[in-house]
């Protein structure tokens, strides 16, 4: 059984990249500049994301 520490480590790891990711300003200007549908499915997919490149990579295959 793992211990509670780590199990809380791993959660609050995943939770707090995508945070730290989008707290970037040039982040917060793409995110602005994105219509509706474009934001939702960046918001539902933010916890795979690594950098603003993933990011833009996403949203200009949601267009292909």
């Amino acid at each position: 059984m793992e211990p509670f520490l780590s199990q809380t480590d791993n959660v609050y790891g995943g939770q707090i990249m995508p945070v730290l990711l989008f707290s970037d300003n040039s982040m917060d200007e793409y995110l602005n500049g994105l219509n509706s549908s474009e934001y939702e499915a960046v918001m539902r997919m933010k916890d795979t994301f690594h950098s603003r490149d993933d990011v833009e990579r996403f949203v200009n295959g949601l267009h292909d």
